[in-house]
């Protein structure tokens, strides 16, 4: 009895065939082919592999050998300097000036080859920066610090003096070089050296507090403030001088609601006047209907439909509908949320000769084995 051999497949959603891993013989096992894969001519695992062993014995590569060595070696092969002749050649790069030179003390700067190098024509320089430096001049670190120096002191915040602040006047400080540009916002006003108002600023010079005022106090007496009465208001009372009243109240007409008048206005919106309270609504329905209650009333045909068929008055014979499954025996169904069969199918089809797709009674999901 001969054995037939056969490529297994499986039935996918999209009615494609995905292949499977075959248990059969090396020379029916397809070979995957394709740019940076296998590009051969064998379209099998057998024919490949013969072809493999043919380019081995015929065209492969038996031994590698530099050119200062004599004999070829196999398996796995190092290549060394000394191998192929460079073995007096170190790994120092070596640096390559231009043909016009170089300034001494000059900065250099690698050509366009990445090997030789040029006068940059910049040098470094010593001295303190000034308004005479040039591009070419790089100052050092020590120059540069000098510069910086030389100049004044900056002002440095450090919060408010006064209660409550961030110091004391009874904490702060005499005025010494240590906290040159030192500031301070004034929140409490102070009577003595430092003498000044709450808003001004005071700052160190080295040796005093400098007292900056705000510009905010005034010149002069306050004898009058203009005030613009919104609409509906009114004010009256006597004018303020050390002290006074003033009465402000709503014109007539702007009167605001009391919770009494909102709960009336509340009581309204439930129940307009003249008519029908939200409570009584489904009762006035019912009663414009002509039904006291929505119980079903005699001699009233009641006829179904959808999955099942059906009518009558007081009885109903109810008949299920087909589900246009034809009738018969099958490995795999599909059913619905009503748990009605809308579908069927095989698990397992064996494939006669030369067919290439399985029936359409194969299930998805289904295992088809394709002879070959």
């Amino acid at each position: 009895m001969s054995t037939k051999k056969y490529q297994i497949t499986q039935l996918q959603q999209d009615d494609s065939l995905l292949v499977l891993h075959p248990e059969s013989d090396a020379d029916i096992i397809a070979v995957e082919k394709g740019t940076g894969k296998y590009e051969g001519t064998a379209s099998n695992v057998q024919d490949a592999l013969e072809e493999v062993y043919s380019m081995a014995a015929t065209g492969g590569v038996t031994g590698v050998k530099g050119d200062s060595e004599t004999n070829y070696r196999t398996g796995n092969v190092n290549i060394t300097k000394a191998n192929i002749g460079l073995g007096n050649v170190t790994n120092n790069a070596q640096v390559k000036g231009l043909a016009s030179g170089t300034t001494n003390g000059d900065l250099v700067k690698w050509g366009a080859d990445g090997y030789t190098v040029a006068d940059a024509g910049v040098s470094v320089s010593t001295a303190t920066p000034s308004s005479s430096s040039t591009d070419a001049q790089l100052p050092t670190a020590k120059a540069v610090y000098t510069a910086i120096s030389a100049l004044p002191t900056p002002m440095q915040f450090k919060g408010s003096v006064g209660s409550g602040g961030t110091i004391e006047w009874a904490s702060l400080p005499s005025a010494a070089v240590g906290n040159t540009g030192y500031t301070y916002k004034v929140i409490t006003k102070h009577t003595t050296a430092p003498v000044c108002e709450v808003g001004d600023t005071i700052i160190s010079d080295g040796t005093a507090w400098v007292v900056i005022p705000s510009g905010d106090e005034p010149s002069g007496t306050v004898t009058s403030v203009a005030m613009t009465v919104p609409t509906g208001l009114s004010v009256s009372g006597t004018p303020i001088t050390t002290s006074g009243t003033l009465a402000v109240s709503y014109a007539s007409g702007y009167s605001i609601p009391t919770d009494a008048n909102q709960t009336a206005w509340s009581a309204k919106y439930d129940k307009p006047s003249g008519g029908i309270p939200k409570t009584d609504l489904a009762s006035a329905v019912q009663t414009s209907l002509g039904k006291a209650d929505t119980a079903l009333q005699g001699n009233q045909t009641i006829t179904l439909g959808g999955d099942v068929s059906g009518s009558g008055a007081t009885s109903i014979t109810v008949t299920l509908g087909n589900s246009g499954v034809t009738a018969g025996t099958y490995s795999a169904v599909q059913v619905n949320a009503k748990g009605l069969v809308t579908n069927g199918g095989s698990i397992i089809e064996v494939g006669a000769a030369n067919q290439t797709t399985p029936s359409s009674s194969l299930a998805v999901g289904g295992i088809f084995f394709k002879e070959v």
